[in-house]
């Protein structure tokens, strides 16, 4: 057992077993019968004796070759096993009678031998792990090098896509009372909301593009600017009109003569006219949310099943929808990302009708307080779960 846990490798499991049976075998005999039959067993016992250590020599000599452990102190413990052995030898065959304390100095330095190897082993095995240690520490420093370097990337792309969303001055000029709660899933997003004032004309947009995080928020910055370059370099102002160019564009600026890519964006899209107090608007899948003034009904109006990208089914013009607003009515646009979240007790998504219900509960209130309700809700209906998309909603009071 020694040998085997010494040289592991080395061991042959089969031999092991065997020279533990015999020597239990004979632990048994010694114990339980009479000396006269261990006696006759004498000559057995030396046989297996000059096996068990010629064993030992095989399994040293292959220790030694396979360079695995010290080999100066496995020759060393070598040649003391074999001067052991032979002075045992002589000593059993009344050849040389051998001084007890050079016996026990054998011995002895038989055992000190093999306890330098096992601190050889030690040695080793903790030189490998100090080893392990500084090289997993230098790897873990190196990725935490990179990952604030993908940090500070990611954060700077954060400061570049605010510059695509307008500001709070910017929305305030236009609407005296509005929210927008704006929660990305990651860093940056892949929803985005917009802003531009053409001749009079204040158009306004919520869209969700495809994927989120660094990816969703590069496809934001092509569709944003699409929207930007249809308003103002191509003057077209109708809302089902700009989504018709901006699939067209997107679908554009996706496709190369390599490659074809089927991002894209769903989208609310409106422009409200103060002259004549009318309410243009069109949808690509995400619908539209008005409550008139002094009312507790959600008026929906649903946008085109069909997205602004490539798309498998025929490609049909967006509906426009058109409708006069009264002061102190209320519009809402939002993407996908808060009713699909999961969470509660029952870890279910909020879905459409409890976030109408919200929208209905949260009309007592002015609609600048509404973003910290939906906030709130949104956070307690999440709990300790993951955010699984980015949230967009925004709210305008006419």
């Amino acid at each position: 057992m020694f040998i085997a846990k010494l040289f592991p490798k080395q061991n042959i499991r089969i031999v092991q077993k065997i020279v533990l049976l015999v020597n239990s075998i004979f632990i048994l005999i010694v114990l339980f019968l009479p000396p006269y039959i261990f006696t006759y067993l004498s000559i057995s016992n030396i046989i297996t004796l000059l096996t068990l250590v010629m064993y030992v020599f095989y399994v040293f000599y292959k220790a030694n070759v396979s360079h695995e452990f010290n080999n100066r102190y496995i020759a060393i413990s070598l040649s003391l096993l074999i001067l052991l052995v032979a002075l045992q030898v002589l000593s059993f065959l009344n050849i040389y009678a051998v001084n007890k304390t050079i016996l026990d100095l054998t011995i002895f330095s038989f055992v000190l031998s093999m306890s330098l190897i096992f601190a050889s082993q030690f040695s080793d095995v903790f030189n490998s792990t100090v080893t392990l240690k500084d090289k997993a520490e230098s790897q873990q420093y190196d990725l935490e090098i990179k990952n604030n370097e993908i940090t500070a990337s990611i954060q700077y792309a954060k400061q570049l896509q605010s510059t695509i969303l307008p500001t709070k001055e910017e929305i305030s000029k236009q609407f005296d009372n509005y929210f927008i709660y704006y929660q990305a899933k990651d860093i940056v997003s892949g929803d985005f909301y917009w802003m531009e004032e053409k001749d009079g004309l204040i158009h306004f947009a919520v869209a969700d593009c495809t994927g989120h995080g660094v990816p969703g928020a590069m496809v934001s910055f092509v569709c944003s600017n699409v929207l930007s370059q249809i308003v103002i370099d191509e003057n077209i102002s109708s809302p089902e009109k700009i989504l018709d160019r901006a699939r067209e564009l997107v679908i554009r600026r996706f496709s190369t003569s390599e490659t074809s890519l089927n991002d894209g964006m769903d989208i609310s899209i409106g422009f409200y006219d103060p002259n004549t107090k009318t309410l243009n608007w069109a949808g690509a899948n995400n619908p539209l949310y008005i409550v008139r003034k002094q009312t507790s009904e959600i008026i929906e109006i649903k946008g085109n099943k069909q997205p602004i990208g490539r798309y498998a089914a025929e490609k049909k013009p967006f509906t426009l929808h058109q409708l006069i607003m009264e002061k102190g009515d209320r519009i809402y646009l939002f993407s996908d990302g808060y009713i699909d979240q999961f969470g509660g007790p029952k870890g279910k998504k909020f879905k459409t009708k409890q976030f109408k219900d919200l929208i209905v509960a949260m009309q007592q209130d002015p609609i600048s307080e509404q973003e910290k309700l939906l906030e709130e809700t949104f956070n307690n209906w999440k709990g300790d779960k993951f955010q699984i998309d980015d949230v967009s909603v925004c709210g305008l009071e006419f």
